[in-house]
């Protein structure tokens, strides 16, 4: 553990051509989001609106080293399946995550949710109540508090939360 010390330190400490390189990742993993959030339609599957988001990482010199996407029923928390052939439909919640999205050796993970179309008034109601847990995780992040104390505040134990079990 000791041998590999010197160079974890070194890498606390960004160069202005790393960080440079960072947000040249970040800026591919964006357009990435774009060109997914552009080809989600009705009718179009998850598969394909995938495809299009890693086509727009590689044609600016990303590199794709993973993600995933999926749509209606198949998000999270119910289910979160990997990339299927799903067909989307109007109302669907759409879930994207782009890992692993790198330029020269540098990577970023992002994930993002978007709607086909209008979103449902269910989809406005999760994202309220998310908004509000990461707001009160928030609030209990002070000086002399713990990690269980911020933690203390999702209701993740709670499955009947999220309708789990709906």
């Amino acid at each position: 553990a000791e041998a590999g010390l010197p160079l974890a330190k070194a890498r606390t400490i960004k160069t202005a051509d790393e960080i440079e390189c960072l947000r040249v990742s970040a800026a591919i993993c964006e357009a990435g989001f774009q060109a997914l959030k552009e080809a989600i339609a009705p009718g179009k599957r998850d598969n394909q609106v995938f495809a299009d988001a890693v086509r727009a990482i590689i044609d600016l010199g990303g590199e794709h080293g993973g993600g995933t996407i999926s749509s209606g029923p198949n998000t999270w928390p119910k289910s979160q399946s990997d990339i299927s052939d799903r067909i989307i439909r109007p109302g669907d919640v759409v879930y994207s995550d782009l890992y692993n999205i790198g330029f020269n050796g540098y990577r970023s993970c992002y994930y993002r949710t978007f709607s086909c179309g209008k979103a449902r008034p269910q989809t406005h109601e999760a994202y309220k109540r998310a908004v509000d847990c990461l707001y009160a995780v928030l609030d209990a992040m002070k000086d002399g508090a713990s990690t269980a104390d911020a933690a203390a505040r999702f209701p993740d134990a709670e499955g009947e939360y999220w309708d789990y079990y709906g």
